[in-house]
């Protein structure tokens, strides 16, 4: 939206003629058009070790999403990019 910024100026007096401290004002509009930026996401950059047959394991507990511009993302997606064994991995997440 737009925004107004005000100068003054002073001259303070300095040529001593007794009519007292002259200044001027300026006002200018600014306009300004936010960005949609993208939403973040931080990992932890440890590697994660897992041995078969040993139960879940949580991927990333220090995970985190944030996006600036909206505190209410509307959603996410989450999948096994590589490697991925239909009988037996699983992924699930809260």
């Amino acid at each position: 939206g737009e925004r107004a910024i005000g100068f003054t100026v002073t001259d303070g007096n300095s040529d001593d003629l007794g009519d007292g401290a002259l200044s001027a004002t300026a006002t200018r509009t600014v306009e300004v058009s936010g960005v949609n930026d993208a939403p973040e996401v931080s990992v932890t950059e440890s590697v994660l070790t897992y041995i078969e047959g040993t139960g879940a394991l949580a991927i990333d507990p220090g995970l985190a999403l944030s996006d600036i511009d909206d505190e209410y993302m509307t959603g996410a997606t989450v999948e096994i990019t590589g490697g991925f064994e239909s009988a037996e991995d699983e992924l699930a997440f809260t």
